[in-house]
């Protein structure tokens, strides 16, 4: 069965220098094994693969771009950098890599915001971390509830409930559920004022 979990990531940086961090590559800001600090070994691994390691980080970025949200908005000497994508147990996992390199990147730059993962809630396991960025230094969180943050970030991926497309695979079906819930309230008709003969046999 396929699972994700949602890539989110909010930074702000100079402008200056975010112009040289994409044209780097993921390797030049090495992630280290237990830089998310997920409990599960195997899926730190799998967010951390190497796959991308040799994409610079403007590569990665114009990539999720195409294909969710990926934004750049620069404001004189500040850039503020928007990322929102659903990472697929399918291949999609590694492409984690170099946003974390972003990140770390970002810090070495005087840069704060953060980074985040969350479980889209089709996976069992922990529901996911969130990594601060502030004065220089990163302070790690692990998200309480994963459903807290599902419903924003795929209505931002996908579009909203009202827009015809569901906003996560599970959060979907819940909605769906409750639908189908609802009883329906017999139907009353008005009198007519007209009398009807009634037919015998």
């Amino acid at each position: 069965m396929s699972w994700g979990y949602f890539l989110e990531l909010d930074l702000a940086l100079p402008t200056e220098a975010w112009a040289r961090i994409q044209k780097s590559t993921a390797d030049t800001w090495p992630a280290e094994p237990g830089f998310f600090g997920l409990k599960e070994k195997g899926l730190e691994e799998m967010f951390l693969g190497k796959l991308f390691a040799g994409w610079t980080i403007g590569k990665a970025f114009a990539l999720v771009g195409r294909r969710n949200v990926a934004k750049a908005v620069s404001e004189g000497d500040v850039t503020r950098l928007r990322v929102v994508t659903l990472l697929d147990k399918s291949g999609d996992t590694e492409l984690a890599r170099p946003f974390a390199s972003l990140f770390l990147a970002a810090q070495a730059h005087g840069g704060e915001g953060r980074l985040a993962l969350i479980n889209d809630g089709t996976y069992s396991g922990e529901d996911g971390v969130v990594l601060t960025l502030a004065k220089g230094k990163v302070k790690t969180e692990r998200a309480k509830n994963c459903w807290e943050h599902v419903e924003r970030l795929g209505a931002e991926v996908f579009g909203s409930f009202e827009d015809g497309a569901p906003a996560a695979k599970k959060a979907a079906t819940k909605k769906a559920a409750t639908k189908k819930a609802v009883t329906k309230k017999p139907v009353t008709k008005k009198a007519t004022g007209k009398a009807t003969a009634s037919k015998r046999p």
